[in-house]
């Protein structure tokens, strides 16, 4: 990644090149962190029980945020 911010200072050329990849990368972290905000969204309101057994049977590790609220 460092590297391809330095190659923005080379030329226009490169900073064309470069722009459209950097942007790229990017929204997919946009993509992830608001996938796993959802995620946490659904699984926060899931039954005590229910995470329970994600958590035992299904080898879930949850985030304690999720599992410690009532």
């Amino acid at each position: 990644k460092e590297t391809l911010y330095s190659c923005l200072l080379v030329n226009k050329r490169w900073c064309l090149l470069v722009v459209p990849i950097l942007w790229e990368k990017h929204t997919r972290y946009i993509y992830h962190e608001a996938e796993k905000k959802f995620h946490n969204i659904i699984l926060s309101s899931l039954s005590s029980s229910s995470k329970q057994f994600l958590g035992d049977s299904n080898n879930i590790k949850l985030p304690s945020t999720i599992i410690s609220k009532p």
